[in-house]
């Protein structure tokens, strides 16, 4: 392995770092940290110090309609100020400026942009997705080399997903409010197809032609069409006509379902999950179900990608036999981990203004 490979050298220490700053090696161990500032246990000192040799100021656009701002400014706050750092906080319509010298967050945006992080409501609770590209099919998990995923050690990719799921499932939580009254699905070992907005803009990065609601009848009418029980969760917040009369057309279908029961009844319960990119999606890489994607998704190398909805059928048996139980820990561990912020972890935010400093760093012209 070639020695400037940052994923071969050791994880510096402080002392290392700050001398090499003034020896010439400072942009190795900036990539360094950029890499793999998941495993650094004691963030703040490193990022304390880039602070202050970079001297960025920070900017943020009032979002106040959006509850994931207020998690954003108070943890970036929390950092920032125990950094020393300028956070001007800014109207969504006024540029703040700062030219060069100033690292921009952005709250829901899509677009890889000098000194620009894109947050939004990440798949979990108290989750918030921080990165350069985006969400969904457009996010840098999606061009992720699969050896920077493979390479999380199995005992700790295992550990995480563990204390997740008790985190997650034990508590009944999920990103949208479930109906805890609603009564289980009749089936057994079913198929679960949890349907999206159709108006949502991840509904871009679907794989077929089709609008999203001819699309996704076609998958679930194959599933049974082959046999497979299925049962199909409307999106709780849906008033789609389209999707009303697609689902009202099941009434009575001897191996289809509609059901409005909660995430945490349906996916321990199923035998795979298809969906176009759906947080549920994700949701079921937490449960260890098998999933099939027709569309772009971060999560998506995890399972099985489908292009054809009509191949529906044969990408659940493919993915049911196929499934990968590390890679999807491994997945899990490196999406919430390297591209997601804790909320409820000074820790997390850390890490991600490290992360967003050394790539400052490397994007200003060598000394």
């Amino acid at each position: 392995m070639p020695l400037e490979d940052p994923k071969a050298m050791d994880f510096p220490s402080l002392a290392a770092f700050t001398e090499a700053y003034y020896s010439g090696a400072f942009r190795r161990l900036v990539k360094k940290l950029l890499v793999d500032g998941w495993l650094c246990e004691e963030p703040l000192p490193y990022l304390r110090f880039l602070q202050l040799v970079l001297r960025p100021r920070w900017s943020l656009a009032w979002r106040p309609h959006a509850p994931e701002f207020a998690a954003m400014r108070d943890g970036l706050m929390r950092v920032l100020e125990q950094a020393q750092a300028p956070l001007l906080l800014h109207p969504p319509q006024e540029e703040p400026g700062g030219g060069e010298d100033t690292i921009h967050i952005s709250w829901h945006t899509l677009g890889r942009r000098p000194r620009t992080w894109h947050y939004k409501a990440a798949y979990l609770p108290h989750r918030l997705h921080f990165e350069r590209d985006g969400f969904s099919g457009s996010s840098e998990l999606c061009r992720l080399p699969l050896k920077d995923i493979t390479r999380v050690p199995a005992p700790l990719a295992g550990a995480h997903h563990a204390a997740l799921l008790r985190d997650y499932a034990a508590a009944g939580l999920s990103k949208h409010a479930q109906n805890p009254q609603a009564p289980p699905p009749r089936a057994e070992d079913f198929v679960f197809v949890p349907l999206q907005l159709p108006n949502d803009s991840v509904i871009g990065f679907k794989r077929f032609e089709a609008d999203y609601v001819t699309g996704m009848r076609t998958a679930i009418e194959a599933l049974a069409a082959a046999g497979l029980p299925v049962v199909v969760k409307r999106h709780p917040h849906c008033q789609d006509r389209a999707v009303e009369r697609l689902l009202a057309g099941y009434a009575g279908h001897p191996r289809i379902e509609v059901s409005e029961a909660s995430v945490h009844v349906l996916l321990p319960r199923c035998r795979c999950v298809v969906t176009l990119n759906s947080g549920v999606g994700f949701e079921a890489l937490v449960y260890l179900r098998p999933v099939v994607t027709l569309g772009r998704a971060d999560y998506g190398r995890a399972g099985v990608e489908l292009d054809d909805p009509a191949g529906a059928a044969e990408a659940v048996c493919q993915a049911v036999a196929g499934q990968d139980t590390l890679l999807v820990r491994q997945m899990v561990f490196t999406a919430t981990e390297r591209f997601q912020i804790d909320t409820r972890s000074g820790r997390a935010f850390q890490r991600q203004v490290l992360r967003a400093l050394c790539q400052h760093a490397m994007e200003r012209p060598e000394r």
